[in-house]
């Protein structure tokens, strides 16, 4: 039986934590914008344009997470909706940028799919 499990191996692989993403997914290029984002290495306008083309080509790729990682990247989903992209759009009641960047900090501070990897590399 364990020689025919190892022939089959998984299609997809449902990343749980940032360390296991491999590099070159649409996921990797969330989390590489956020930590650019979280550093001040790019603007709030073009984290929020690449971290949502990164999602569309994870969606188009069929890559699958999981928790914690995918809370995590849910709320920032959700930060994206209540941030004006295009500035001659922004409302009062609109996510300014600085608050943007704090909030996608303490998403990744918060998430378990943010934090070190254990000792002896990455776990299922």
């Amino acid at each position: 039986m364990q020689a025919v499990a190892q022939s089959l191996p998984p299609r997809h692989i449902a990343w749980a934590h940032a360390w296991d993403v491999p590099p070159g997914t649409g996921v990797a290029q969330q989390v590489d914008l956020m930590r650019s984002f979280v550093v001040g290495n790019c603007t709030g306008e073009d984290f929020a344009r690449g971290w949502l083309r990164a999602r569309l080509l994870s969606l188009a790729n069929d890559e699958r997470i999981r928790d914690p990682l995918a809370a995590a990247l849910d709320r920032v989903f959700f930060l994206l909706e209540d941030y004006s992209i295009d500035p001659d759009l922004r409302e009062p009641e609109d996510l300014p940028e600085d608050d943007l960047r704090q909030a996608v900090q303490e998403v990744m501070e918060d998430s378990q799919g943010f934090r070190s990897p254990p000792e002896g590399g990455s776990t299922c």
